[in-house]
């Protein structure tokens, strides 16, 4: 992908706020390509490889297997990575003692904490968790500190590419790994692509690629002809793996990508005559079939079952929320450590599915109102963002958020990294000013070269 050009930093070239110039990045960092070079790999393999789950369970747990051997390499990677940065970038350690980066240190302690009580099931798998949550923090603040948003976005997306083409072959060649069959009922079964992983996860990975994709070429640092390559790879991927939640997600971030262009006459224009068409395409079905096909067929393609009641109950999540509740309450203060949803939720498909109910569920209360506190921030502050992916993402996360646990698996693939990215990076832009060093300086706005994939 020697057309991808990231810069080598895309912080603002000014801040609304006063601040101190801050030292420049360790020579350590200019000098030499091996740590850079390492910290690229590690991100890479992190968005490529931390999803993967080739039983299609989506359960995250650790156990010694091929696949699982190399997450845990990678964590070795990033653990490392993470104690390099704090000892040689000095602006780690300021970007995580910001508003933003305390409430993500807080939560990292607090889950820490509350996995020392974990049950006993979960107990050595939600203090793996928790750490590596917390080393995951340190590793993408060195990234994002060094390189910027943008150049951290377009690692992340070689490695969902990645993801995504491996998905396509194991579901072509090992169809009895690539397809998920779901039971609905006894007389019903769904098929859906998983690839190498859960087919909600797969959706998410290919409707998180096509918003990167889009927020990168908007700022420049993407050629449009791998554009149009790896959009219509993630949609089809999206459809085959019909994750109508990831789907509804990527239809908010793209939205929110685009709404700036939303008041042109252009924009206007275009929404109008989508409008348009689309109403007297209706009416054009209504008035010759003289019955409600569309309804129905809405209802038949956006279902399973083919039961409109399948929809209204949020696809059968409203019965596993209020089961999340009835247990966070009985146990409000530890909660059951991290990754303790598949051996709690057996019954209620494994996870909590909303990334509220995730933390409350894992860490208590406290954990629960840290994530409540952080998700408002995004809310309020990134996706309000003036930069595209910062919003866009923001966006994709929060809504896919409300129905699925998005953050906080135990090995954080590209989901976690991005919604670390976007709370941190408001901290850099605002609070800190522009974190460039000498040598990076010229390409702050987008025009440098540095950084190519």
């Amino acid at each position: 992908m020697n057309d991808l050009h990231i810069p080598a930093t895309d912080v603002a070239p000014s801040s609304p706020l006063p601040h101190r110039r801050l030292r420049s990045l360790p020579s350590v960092w200019s000098r030499t390509q091996l740590l850079p070079a390492l910290s690229a790999l590690t991100l890479v393999l992190a968005a490529c490889c931390n999803l993967i789950d080739v039983s299609g369970s989506g359960l995250e747990q650790v156990q010694l297997s091929g696949h699982v051997m190399i997450k845990l390499g990678i964590s070795a990677l990033v653990a490392a990575l993470a104690v390099w940065s704090l000892l040689a970038v000095p602006r780690v350690g300021q970007i995580l003692t910001t508003p933003a980066g305390l409430l993500l240190l807080a939560l990292a302690a607090v889950l820490m904490a509350t996995s020392a009580v974990a049950i006993g099931e979960v107990a050595n798998v939600s203090r793996f968790a928790a750490l590596n949550f917390l080393l995951s923090l340190c590793f993408v603040t060195a990234c994002l500190v060094c390189w910027g948003a943008d150049r951290l976005a377009g690692y992340v997306l070689v490695g969902c590419v990645a993801f995504l083409l491996g998905s396509w072959l194991v579901y072509w060649l090992v169809p009895s790994v690539g397809v998920y069959v779901e039971h609905l009922n006894p007389d019903t079964a769904f098929r859906r692509m998983a690839g190498l992983a859960h087919p909600n996860g797969l959706g998410r990975l290919a409707m998180l690629s096509v918003i990167l994709s889009l927020a990168l070429v908007r700022r420049g640092h993407c050629h449009r002809r791998w554009l149009l390559l790896i959009v219509a790879l993630g949609l089809a991927t999206a459809a085959m793996a019909f994750s109508r939640t990831a789907i509804l997600a990527g239809a908010a971030g793209l939205l929110v990508l685009f709404l700036d262009r939303l008041p042109t006459r252009r924009g206007v224009l275009m929404g109008l005559a989508a409008m348009v068409i689309g109403l007297t395409g209706w009416l054009a079905v209504e008035l010759t079939t003289g019955s409600d096909v569309l309804g129905r067929l809405l209802v038949a393609t956006g279902t399973k079952t083919g039961h409109l009641d399948e929809l209204t109950s949020a696809t059968g999540r409203t019965a596993i929320w209020s089961e999340a509740l009835r247990l966070s309450s009985q146990r409000p203060i530890t909660g059951y450590g991290l990754n303790s949803g598949p051996v709690l939720l057996t019954d209620f498909s494994q996870h909590t599915h909303n990334m509220l109910l995730h933390p409350l569920l894992s860490g208590g209360i406290l954990a629960g109102g840290l994530m409540a506190v952080i998700v408002l921030f995004n809310l309020l502050v990134s996706l309000r963002s003036p930069h595209p992916l910062i919003r866009s993402v923001t966006a994709f996360l929060l809504v896919s958020g409300l129905f699925e646990d998005t953050v906080l698996g135990t090995f954080p693939g590209p989901p976690t990294i991005l919604w670390l990215v976007v709370t941190l990076y408001p901290a850099i832009n605002w609070t800190l000013g522009p974190l460039v060093s000498p040598s990076l300086r010229e390409g702050r706005e987008g025009t440098s070269g540095e950084g190519s994939l």
